[in-house]
């Protein structure tokens, strides 16, 4: 199990405001993608099968980055 925290500034881990819903919506665009992981506050837990394969892996992180830089507006 893997939990990446979304916060508003990496160098002072800022958090996200609990009212923006920043996990639940990144957990939303992902859905989208047909990728479904659970949002926990701002956390994006991720519970990937012990059975994935490298091309699931990879689509499963290049989808949840662009997840992230489009919910986040990050260029």
């Amino acid at each position: 199990m893997i939990g990446i925290e979304l916060v508003k500034d990496k160098n002072n881990k800022e958090p996200y405001p609990f009212r923006e819903k920043v996990a639940y919506r990144v957990a939303e665009n992902l859905l989208k993608r047909g990728i479904y992981m659970r949002p926990i506050f701002n956390t994006i837990i991720i519970v990937p099968p012990l059975t994935i394969t490298e091309d699931e892996i990879e689509f499963l992180c290049y989808n949840l980055y662009e997840a992230i830089k489009e919910t986040l507006r990050i260029k």
